[in-house]
């Protein structure tokens, strides 16, 4: 199943424009379609509720993208 920004917002409880941001910062970046729609996958949707999660306890983004980055 794969969202559109606005569904996987309503679905997780932000905004399109911290989806957006999430995708500037390198830590959300959903595939593209034919049309450079984007388009989100659940894996996407899990690890966007997992940013939020680990906000909500205190963590960074940025050391939310070091997690992003490990092993890589």
């Amino acid at each position: 199943m794969t969202y559109r920004i606005g569904e996987l917002a309503k679905m997780i409880g932000v905004s399109e424009h911290t989806l957006r941001y999430y995708e500037k910062e390198g830590l959300v970046v959903p595939d593209r379609n034919k049309n450079n729609i984007r388009c989100y996958t659940e894996d996407h949707k899990l690890w966007a509720e997992f940013i939020l999660h680990m906000k909500d306890i205190g963590m960074s983004l940025e050391d939310l993208k070091d997690i992003q980055n490990y092993g890589h």
